[in-house]
């Protein structure tokens, strides 16, 4: 299906996103507490931490709809 704008509104077909930069760290959180001496340490946890620099772009509002889409798909994985 191909859906034609009237020439103003051209602009609205394309958009894009652009990220500075991302970052992310990771820290296992390991105890002894309550193991016999001869076990393994238990892993307990996880500390997570994601850095996101400057996003900037230009959307419509149907692909803001899409990315965030996504961002709660990816969400789910985790």
């Amino acid at each position: 299906m191909s859906f034609q704008r009237e020439p103003d509104q051209e602009h609205l077909g394309e958009g894009h996103v652009a990220l500075s930069g991302l970052q992310v760290r990771g820290h296992a959180m390991f105890s002894h507490e309550g193991l016999p001496l001869e076990s393994e340490t238990l892993e307990y946890a996880w500390l997570i931490e994601a850095v996101i620099g400057d996003v900037t772009g230009r959307l419509t509002s149907p692909q803001v709809c899409v990315v965030l889409q996504g961002l709660n798909e990816l969400e789910l994985k985790w």
